[in-house]
């Protein structure tokens, strides 16, 4: 992007006045801040990454903890999915909650054995959706940051093939992953989906390559 070849702090604020002319730019962002920026080479986004544990209740102690978002899943916003699942494991650890912890629960050990099964619980459904979306951002939809050429058009290419062969064959082949997220689908699911069709892809190409020889 251009903001990233320029020198000066000066052309950061000129470059955001234009970007965001309903905003008081200068009242927001000082000099100096535009010269640090201006200054900074940039970094890279780490590699995406989940948590095998998204809660702690070990039996007889009365510490307890429970992990959501990017504790518990961390990626680049390719996909523009953190909010969602984030969201998504709130929602997910409420239900469990109430489930456990709903009617007379007596006496105060009582309640803590409900909220450690609760906690277990949502670790037991949330788990795999961590994990899925962490593997689907890898291969979802490389926009949001440089790519070499290559893996650009090898991206292209696949999601090309899933689309064509999703519109002749729905029953046999997915469409690409990141419209099966837009689809609504559990992030579980999206993954188990696009393994499937890419093993299906796979023989079906080793096929042709066999029939052709």
């Amino acid at each position: 992007h251009s903001v990233w070849k320029m020198e000066q702090g000066e052309q950061v604020l000129s470059w955001l006045e234009n970007t965001f002319p309903q905003l008081p730019i200068r009242k927001i962002v000082s000099e100096e801040e535009a010269d640090a920026f201006a200054k900074e080479r940039g970094g890279r986004f780490p590699d995406p990454q989940f948590s095998p544990r998204l809660q702690l209740s070990e039996p007889g102690s009365k510490a307890k903890a429970v992990l959501v978002g990017d504790a518990i899943h961390a990626f680049p916003p390719d996909l523009g999915q953190g909010v969602n699942s984030a969201l998504e494991d709130v929602v997910e650890f409420e239900d469990s909650l109430d489930k456990r912890m709903s009617g007379d629960l007596g006496h105060k050990s009582e309640k803590e054995r409900h909220i450690s099964e609760a906690l277990a619980t949502y670790e037991k459904q949330r788990g795999p959706e961590a994990e899925a979306i962490a593997k689907i951002v890898q291969i979802g939809y490389p926009y949001q940051y440089s790519q070499s050429f290559w893996r650009v058009k090898f991206w292209t290419v696949n999601f090309l093939v899933r689309v064509i062969l999703n519109k002749l064959l729905p029953s046999i082949f997915d469409p690409a992953a990141v419209v099966m997220i837009n689809q609504g689908f559990p992030y579980s699911v999206v993954w188990a989906r696009a393994q499937r069709t890419t093993r299906r892809i796979f023989a079906l190409f080793g096929g042709l390559a066999m029939f052709s020889l």
